[in-house]
């Protein structure tokens, strides 16, 4: 029988080896851009780049290089560090009054740039997590009729396509005074009217009530209970959703450009430099350099943490 069940075990079925293959092919297609993107950002675009498109740099042809400072290898990530100090003007309306239009001309530097991006993308990415781990947690644990309600309402609004509200959003922020403020963005992200919340919905609703019960018996309050027992059992989950959602906020430059005018993030910075600057802009190498500074990082966050990302969210220890 164990013999049997080995051999079982070790056969893999039709459905397995489409699966696999599929997976294949999807992390391929992802992994090759990745790799002629970091290739790219290493060729000089004169005397590499222009005759060899795809293949590996010749990082002999940056020996031939005239122009000083621009003869080392990395040479096109200085370029676009040296270009991202330019000079940002921004025209918009702010304020309670509508009418009241503001000018705003600053500097912005790599560095202001990279701290604009962690106010903005970590603090989001932190607050998109918990609000929704609190609300799961008490709608999954606390049967009342609220709780269904809330439920219902994240449902419907991820059921129902909304258009066209991104005006009525600015408004409202300069009504509150808080459009081109980080707290605007913040209090945006605190909410759990998003897929987050279903998902620790669904984790809390599997979690055994043992490990709270066990808590209130030694005399925790509910408040204690939820900061003590809940949230670090569920830690995995949060951390995973914080790493997605940082992501997916460290690449946004839409956003900063709406909300955000006169605090451009680096994701911002450069497409401003993609638009605007006539260097980068007729170089496919600067381009693709400056495109590898935004992927580099996250990568590297990837690297660190995909054994979290990726781990196990299943609890054990509780003998039923």
């Amino acid at each position: 029988m164990k013999r049997t069940d080995k051999k079982k075990r070790g056969k893999m079925s039709v459905f397995s080896i489409i699966l696999l293959v599929i997976l294949a092919v999807y992390v391929i297609s992802l992994t090759i851009p990745l790799i002629w993107g970091l290739s790219t950002s290493l060729k000089n675009y004169y005397l590499d780049f222009r005759k060899n498109v795809l293949g590996f740099p010749d990082f002999s042809a940056w020996d031939k290089c005239t122009i000083k400072g621009e003869d080392v290898w990395y040479a096109n990530y200085l370029t676009v560090i040296k270009n991202f100090d330019f000079k940002l003007r921004s025209v918009f309306y702010a304020g309670i009054n509508s009418d009241e239009l503001v000018t705003h001309e600053s500097t912005v530097t790599i560095g202001t740039a990279i701290l604009n991006t962690l106010l903005y993308a970590g603090i989001m990415s932190v607050l998109n997590a918990l609000v929704p781990c609190v609300v799961g947690y008490l709608c999954a644990k606390y049967r009342f009729k609220i709780s269904g309600v809330l439920y219902t309402v994240v449902v419907f609004a991820m059921a129902m396509p909304i258009y066209g509200s991104t005006p009525a959003i600015i408004t409202l922020l300069r009504q509150l005074g808080l459009y081109d403020e980080f707290m605007g963005q913040w209090l945006m992200s605190a909410t759990f009217a998003n897929m987050y919340f279903l998902v620790f919905y669904a984790f809390f609703e599997g979690l055994s009530d043992s490990y709270l019960e066990a808590a209130e018996i030694d005399g925790a309050s509910q408040f204690r209970v939820l900061t003590t027992i809940a949230i670090p059992l569920a830690k995995n989950t949060i951390f995973t959703v914080i790493l997605i959602v940082f992501v997916a906020l460290w690449n946004d430059y839409n956003a900063p450009i709406l909300y955000l005018p006169t605090k451009p993030t680096l994701a911002y910075g450069i497409f401003w430099l993609q638009q605007r600057s006539p260097k980068i802009k007729s170089q496919v190498t600067l381009q693709v350099a400056s495109l590898m500074i935004l992927a580099i990082p996250i990568l590297i966050v990837f690297i660190i943490f995909k054994d979290k990302l990726m781990g196990n969210l299943s609890l054990g220890g509780v003998k039923e």
